[in-house]
């Protein structure tokens, strides 16, 4: 048996090429918790990473150890910190064990009482308002999303779209990582545009809106409220050490200058895609989240006002974007819990209140999991 010598192409010769994979896992309420969808959506979008720099940067193609540059070993050992850093942060079962370990604290402080409480409480008047409330937030973000979409040249209409948002945020509930339906609807809007790198940018841009609304008018509300602010009066040894984490990652990101580049890309399209539209839709669709908290609380039994509710509301909605929860939950309780006892309305009721607000959000998003079936009978049939 003979065997016939590889040939390379004319006028070129072969480059032995290893590819590394991401440390990024594919696996976190996201929120809008915007870092983590983008971190999934990435490594979801990998098929597509030869034609998009925002994707290539997740998937470092470098020479073998002849053909690339002697680095010194402290070079090399602060690149493998970083990663290995960068790694356990964006891990998702280590995100949902702090998660459950918050909560475990917050129910071991006060008592499964208030949760219990928050669990029964739930009644038929807060489920239709919450599948009512759903109904408005998701078409603003569904049409949040077409806008964008279209301002970065990529056809989308609304109707397909609300029931693609529908599904993702039930996936978001019932799958672990919390960010997998947004992953789904961008890499199905990708593939049927033919541009999974741009879809993904545009549903990243899509959820941070959202965040940086919540960002602007939250941080209004708190300064505002003098009181809702000592909340944040946590000592240094807690905030020193997150402080120190988060700018730990921002590093690590930035050390990769492909990194670097795609989100030199993905502001560009960032700036493309802001629109007054985008910043309305925003808008109502915070107004909802806090109309829906604020049911939350009242099914709880919270008789405060309004204008007292809301800087706490507001409080606990901005630490629901902290990619450390389970289904939600976490941060959420742990914060209404401090904030509600800081402002003399009880601990108790804030744990109670998230809990209700909790269950609430988990039923506006069941009519994604009627679409998600509609269309696996209709593929099927």
């Amino acid at each position: 048996m003979s065997v016939e010598p590889l040939v390379p192409p004319a006028g070129g010769t072969f480059r032995a090429l290893s590819v590394e994979r991401s440390p990024f896992v594919c696996g976190e309420r996201g929120a809008d918790h915007a870092g983590s969808t983008q971190t999934a959506i990435m490594n979801a979008s990998a098929a597509s990473a030869a034609d998009d720099p925002l994707l290539r940067a997740h998937s470092v193609v470098r020479a073998t150890p002849s053909a690339r540059k002697p680095r010194s070993s402290h070079a090399e050992s602060t690149k493998r910190v970083l990663g290995g850093a960068l790694q356990l942060l964006t891990d998702s079962r280590v995100r949902s064990l702090l998660a459950i370990a918050l909560l475990a604290v917050v129910v071991w402080r006060l008592g499964a009482g208030p949760l219990l409480e928050g669990l029964r409480s739930v009644d038929l008047p807060a489920v239709a308002a919450a599948l009512v409330i759903g109904a408005g937030t998701t078409v603003c973000g569904a049409w949040r999303w077409a806008v964008v979409s279209r301002r970065l040249g990529m056809p989308m209409r609304l109707r397909p779209a609300v029931g693609d948002v529908y599904q993702a945020l039930f996936l978001n509930t019932v799958l672990p990582a919390g960010v997998l339906g947004d992953v789904g609807r961008a890499v199905a809007h990708g593939r049927s545009v033919g541009d999974v790198g741009r879809s993904a940018r545009a549903v990243m841009i899509e959820k941070a809106a959202g965040q940086v609304v919540l960002v602007l008018v939250g941080g209004a509300v708190l300064v505002a409220e003098p009181a809702v602010l000592r909340v944040l009066g946590i000592p240094p040894q807690v905030w020193g050490p997150a402080l120190g984490i988060l700018a730990l990652a921002v590093v690590a990101a930035l050390a990769v200058p492909r990194l670097r580049a795609a989100l030199g890309v993905l502001v560009a399209d960032a700036r493309r895609a802001a629109s007054p539209a985008v910043l309305g839709l925003s808008l109502l669709a915070l107004a909802g989240y806090l109309g829906l908290f604020l049911v939350a609380a009242r099914t709880a039994g919270v008789a405060a006002p309004v204008v007292e509710l809301l800087p706490l509301l507001v409080l606990a909605l901005f630490v629901m974007g902290l990619p450390v929860n389970v289904g939600g939950f976490g941060p959420r309780e742990a914060t209404a819990a401090l904030a509600f006892g800081a402002v003399g309305l009880g601990a108790a009721q804030g744990l109670s209140t998230a809990v209700v607000y909790g269950v609430l959000t988990m039923v506006g998003t069941l009519p994604g999991g009627l679409v998600l079936a509609l269309r696996r009978i209709r593929r099927h049939s």
